[in-house]
C-alpha cells in the first residue's frame, strides 16, 4: 500500500511497520512523510485545501507550511484527508515503534527490562546526586564542586531554618512520590487519582523536602477525604504549575511507551491531585512521552525526538483544548540549543532552571539531548546547572536511564546511595514487577 508515494517508501527513516501499515505512523515515520512531502509540494493545499481554509491556520504557516507553529500544527492533524486520518488520531502515534529498533527491543525483552531498571535508577540517582546543590547558583556548584563525585563525597549538608543536616545519599520527595506512582500503575486497575493521592498521603515524610503547597494537601486529605479535589486548587486557585507531577511521572512513560492515549490518560491522573494546572498537565505528558520515546528509539535522533514531543503536545491541545504554545516554543529554544552546541549556562539562563514545570522540564530534556550516549555526562549538566537540580537530574536521568539501560549508570554512583529501607536493589526489583505488570498486559 503506497499512499504516500515512493519518495516515502523509499524514506532511509521508513521502517517495515511504517512501510506496511501507512496510516499507523511512528513519529519517526511522520518526520519521514513530512520531509518526503516537502520535497514535491510548494505548500499544503496540494495536499489539503482544508489545511489552508481551516481558521487556525496563520498567514505564516500557509507560506510555510514545513515549519508550523502549535496551531498551525494542530490544523494540519485535523486536516489530514480522512482515509488516512489514523495518522493524527490513532492512539498509538506518539509511541509505538521507531526504525529497527522496535523489532529488536520485541524479540529482546532483556533489554527492555534493563531500560526499565535504568529508568527508576537514572531518576533515583539524579534525585540523590542533585539534592546536595538544590537551589544552588551554577557559580556556586563550579567553585564547591569539580565532578558529581566531589558531590557525593560529602556526608552531610546544612539544612535551612534550623532543620537537621540533610544526608548525602538520601532522595527527596521526588523520588517519594515516584515509587507511589510506580506502586500505583502496579496495584490499582481504575488508575483513579484519588487513590493515588491517599498513597501520597500515606508515604509523606516531611524531612524529604516535600513543597509547601504539596505538603499542605498531603497532611489536609485525611480529614477531607470527599473534597480531595477541592485541595490541589487550596494554595493557588487554578492549581499549581510546578513541576511536582512531572519529577514522578516517569513510570507512566515506561508502562505506557506504546500506547499514547493510556500514557496521556495516566500521565494527567496522577497530576491531578497535587498539580492541577493546565502547565503542570503539559509538563508531566511532555516528561513522560520523553521517557517513552527514549525507551523506544535504539539511537537518539533529536531532531525525530523533539518532533515526537511536539505531535504528542499538539494531539493534547486538540484532545483537550489547552493552549501549548509556551511549552512548543520551550521546545524551540531547546531545539536550537541542540543545534549551535550552547553551553549548560546559556542555556539555563534560556530555560531557566526553576520549580515552575515550564523552566525545569524543558532544561531537563536538553541535558538528555545534549548527551544523549552518556548517562553519566547527562547528570552532571543537570547538576551543574544550578536550580532545582534534584528534579533537573532526576528528570534527566530517568530519560537517560530509559534509553540507556541499568548497564550505563555508573555503579560506583549508585554506591553512594544510603537508603535503609529502598536502596539501588529496591528499585530494581520495583523497576521488574512494572516490566512484568505491563508488558505481560499490553
Amino acid at each position: 500500500m503506497n499512499i504516500y508515494g515512493d519518495k516515502f517508501q523509499k524514506h532511509s527513516d521508513v521502517c517495515e511497520q511504517c512501510r506496511n501499515h501507512p496510516s499507523d505512523l511512528c513519529p519517526t515515520g511522520l518526520a519521514a512523510l513530512l520531509e518526503s512531502m516537502s520535497d514535491e509540494v510548494e505548500n499544503l493545499n496540494d495536499f489539503s485545501n482544508k489545511f489552508q481554509d481551516h481558521s487556525d491556520v496563520c498567514e505564516q504557516c500557509r507560506r510555510h507550511p514545513f515549519d508550523l507553529c502549535p496551531t498551525g500544527f494542530s490544523a494540519l492533524l485535523e486536516s489530514i484527508p480522512q482515509h488516512i486520518n489514523s495518522l493524527a488520531l490513532d492512539s498509538e502515534l506518539v509511541m509505538h515503534h521507531s526504525n529497527a529498533d522496535s523489532d529488536r527491543l520485541a524479540a529482546d525483552m532483556t533489554e527492555l527490562a534493563y531500560r526499565f531498571r535504568g529508568s527508576l535508577l537514572g531518576a533515583l540517582l539524579g534525585d540523590v546526586i542533585g539534592a546536595v546543590v538544590e537551589a544552588e547558583s551554577p557559580g556556586y556548584i563550579r567553585n564547591a564542586y569539580g565532578s558529581v563525585e566531589d558531590i557525593l563525597a560529602e556526608t552531610e549538608i546544612p539544612e535551612a531554618l534550623g532543620n537537621p543536616p540533610w544526608r548525602v545519599g538520601r532522595y527527596t520527595d521526588d523520588t517519594q512520590m515516584m515509587i507511589s506512582v510506580a506502586e500505583w500503575l502496579i496495584e490499582d486497575e481504575s488508575l483513579s487519582s484519588r487513590d493515588l493521592l491517599q498513597r501520597f498521603s500515606q508515604a509523606c515524610d516531611p524531612s524529604r523536602r516535600y513543597g509547601p503547597g504539596t505538603e499542605a494537601i498531603l497532611r489536609k486529605f485525611p480529614a477531607n477525604e470527599e473534597q480531595w479535589q477541592s485541595l490541589s486548587r487550596m494554595s493557588f486557585p487554578q492549581g499549581s504549575y510546578g513541576n511536582g507531577s512531572a519529577m514522578r511521572v516517569a513510570p507512566v512513560g515506561l508502562c505506557f511507551h506504546r500506547d499514547f492515549d493510556g500514557l496521556a490518560s495516566a500521565s494527567a491522573a496522577s497530576s491531578r491531585p497535587t498539580h492541577c494546572h493546565p502547565l503542570a498537565y503539559q509538563g508531566a505528558l511532555l516528561q513522560s512521552s520523553a521517557v517513552a520515546a527514549a525507551v523506544r528509539m535504539e539511537k537518539i535522533d533529536e531532531n525525530l525526538f523533539l518532533r515526537a514531543l511536539r505531535i504528542g503536545l499538539a494531539r493534547h491541545a486538540a484532545d483537550k483544548g489547552q493552549d501549548t504554545t509556551v511549552f512548543w516554543e520551550a521546545l524551540d529554544v531547546v531545539e536550537d540549543g541542540i543545534r549551535t552546541g550552547t553551553a549548560i549556562d546559556e542555556m539555563a539562563r534560556r530555560l531557566g532552571t526553576g520549580t515552575a514545570a515550564l523552566k525545569s522540564v524543558p532544561m531537563a530534556l536538553f541535558c538528555f539531548l545534549a548527551n544523549s550516549d552518556s548517562y553519566a555526562d547527562t547528570i552532571q549538566a543537570a547538576v551543574f546547572a544550578g536550580g532545582d537540580t534534584d528534579t533537573i537530574a532526576a528528570m534527566a536521568g530517568a530519560i537517560a536511564g530509559a534509553h540507556l539501560g541499568e548497564q550505563a549508570i555508573p555503579s560506583h554512583w549508585l554506591a553512594e546511595v544510603r537508603e535503609d529501607k529502598h536502596g539501588p536493589d529496591w528499585f530494581r526489583e520495583l523497576a521488574s514487577r512494572l516490566f512484568h505488570r505491563f508488558t505481560t498486559d499490553n
